[in-house]
């Protein structure tokens, strides 16, 4: 199975706004995202710019991690790469959040 760029945007997507729900930062919403920053706080301009530039980061990640997925052979080495990916990413948020915490 060949994923496409455009699948693998819309599944990290999917993934970053449920993280991120779940962390509590509801301002990340579908409708937030898409206001007119004259709706928005000046904070909020800010913070989401920030995350805007982040996901623009992200897809330059994304591309080459498609690259590299459809570059791979089998369906076996395929499954691999996705469980170390997503055991990767997820032990990621996991110390992001510790850290956090530490912090706040």
């Amino acid at each position: 199975m060949i994923v496409s760029k455009q699948e693998l945007t819309q599944l990290v997507k999917e993934e970053l706004a449920r993280v991120l729900k779940e962390a509590g930062f509801g301002l990340f919403d579908k409708g937030t995202m898409s206001m007119k920053p004259s709706q928005m706080t000046q904070e909020e301009q800010e913070e989401v710019r920030e995350v805007r530039q982040a996901i623009d980061d992200l897809y330059l990640t994304i591309e080459e991690i498609a690259y590299t997925y459809n570059d791979l052979k089998t369906n076996k080495a395929k499954e691999i790469f996705e469980e170390y990916l997503v055991e990767n990413i997820d032990m990621y948020v996991n110390k992001w959040r510790k850290e956090r915490e530490g912090v706040e």
